[in-house]
């Protein structure tokens, strides 16, 4: 993992560990009354300077300090400014791993040239991949990256782990119960939209850039067979019109199936359905011979190269 991502990390670890200091301005962000304190006699939320430098660190043009509602608590779980402030906490966070982001208040949304927003409904590299076979690789997704979550509060979580099965991560998260900053657990299955860093990534980044059509040179030669080898072994894919794809160790012989897709910049991918690996065909290094390079990424191992040739 890159030195942006452990810097992101870092950062949001540091901002969970403030919550166990003594209540106070700067102490822990939480409306819980065992986290208030009383200011000038007047009982306060607790941590409402730490927030309110939060939005003036994330927010474009703040023009906030000094409001009210930073200081007040209630049964009503009052919010500053009266707004959610879950991705708020998660721009100020990648901010302070020197990410170019900056939160949209008029449209509820992160903004800046070192992250592209991705959408469960909007790709077909990712819409096409059923919830329950989902997976860090075939979303992308990397520590350091921010998920948005099923549900009305399109609740933002900023990822800091992701366990072995690679479809769950640990997170850490603001504007949870109390309006406290926790960590938790969350399903690939759940989420609905990626924040994705492009600026430190495993991935090729233009992968991340909108999906356009294989072009004809290339589609030309699919639905076909393909002999794909690592320099080690080799497996033989065949490919079908209706975008699925086997692969065995002999030709005729199926040992897994996925899908595949166009992808962002100039990319095929291919999501293998049980493993939930996935390569990157680039078709812009088509050679003459009909081979492909390919780029292999398996459960947060190191990138493969592969290369493919028409059979």
């Amino acid at each position: 993992m890159g030195a942006i991502r452990n810097a992101i990390i870092s950062a949001a670890r540091d901002e969970l560990s403030k919550q166990n200091l003594s209540p106070g301005a700067n102490g822990p962000i939480s409306q819980a009354p065992n986290k208030r304190y009383k200011e000038n006699g007047v009982e306060t939320r607790g941590g409402w300077k730490r927030l309110e430098d939060i939005f003036a660190n994330a927010v474009m043009g703040f023009s906030g300090a000094g409001d009210p509602s930073f200081k007040k608590w209630g049964e009503h779980n009052e919010k500053p400014l009266g707004k959610e402030w879950c991705g708020i906490f998660d721009t100020h966070v990648l901010r302070r791993a020197s990410v170019d982001v900056k939160w949209n208040l008029s449209n509820g949304r992160m903004e800046g040239s070192s992250i592209r927003l991705l959408t469960t409904w909007g790709r077909d590299d990712i819409k096409n991949i059923g919830a329950s076979v989902r997976s860090a690789e075939n979303l992308y997704i990397e520590p350091g990256d921010v998920i948005t979550l099923q549900g009305s509060t399109n609740h933002h979580c900023l990822v800091v782990g992701i366990d072995d099965s690679r479809r769950s991560f640990s997170t850490i998260e603001g504007n949870t119960t109390y309006q406290e900053i926790r960590s938790a657990t969350r399903k690939a299955s759940e989420l609905t939209t990626i924040y994705k860093v492009i600026t430190d990534t495993r991935f090729p980044p233009s992968v991340f850039d909108p999906v356009v059509k294989v072009p004809a040179t290339f589609l030309g030669k699919m639905p076909s067979n393909w002999r794909v080898t690592d320099n080690s072994a080799t497996w033989y894919y065949r490919f079908s019109a209706n975008n699925t794809v086997d692969y065995g160790n002999e030709p005729g012989v199926t040992e897994g199936s996925g899908q595949w897709f166009a992808a962002g910049g100039s990319f095929l991918k291919i999501a293998w359905k049980t493993s939930g690996s996935i390569e990157l065909w680039d078709w812009s290094r088509l050679g003459d011979d009909g081979s492909v390079k390919c780029k292999y990424f398996y459960k947060g191992a190191p990138m493969v190269t592969l290369t493919a040739t028409k059979e």
